[in-house]
């Protein structure tokens, strides 16, 4: 999202993490995670809500028309002021 600007692409990419990193910490790790067969569905099932609601912004960034939020950008590399 910081170096990209696009704020649909850091809410998808951060559901999408959120259960990834909950499946890879119990089954990889093996910490125990209180509740974890429950949170995980939950989990999935946020992450899935949140892509459906952003299927446009999903289509817009494949087609490459989305917008973008300059001011997060600040990995990029600014043009000097003349």
């Amino acid at each position: 999202m910081f170096s990209s600007g696009y704020i649909s692409l850091g809410s998808i990419v951060a559901a999408i993490t959120i259960p990834t990193a909950m499946c890879i910490r119990y089954n990889l790790l093996h910490v125990d995670i209180a509740g974890y067969h429950t949170m995980i569905f939950f989990c999935i099932g946020i992450a899935l809500l949140v892509i459906y609601t952003h299927r446009a912004n999903i289509g817009r960034l494949m087609s490459g028309n989305e917008n973008r939020f300059a001011k997060l950008q600040i990995f990029v590399k600014q043009k000097p002021k003349v």
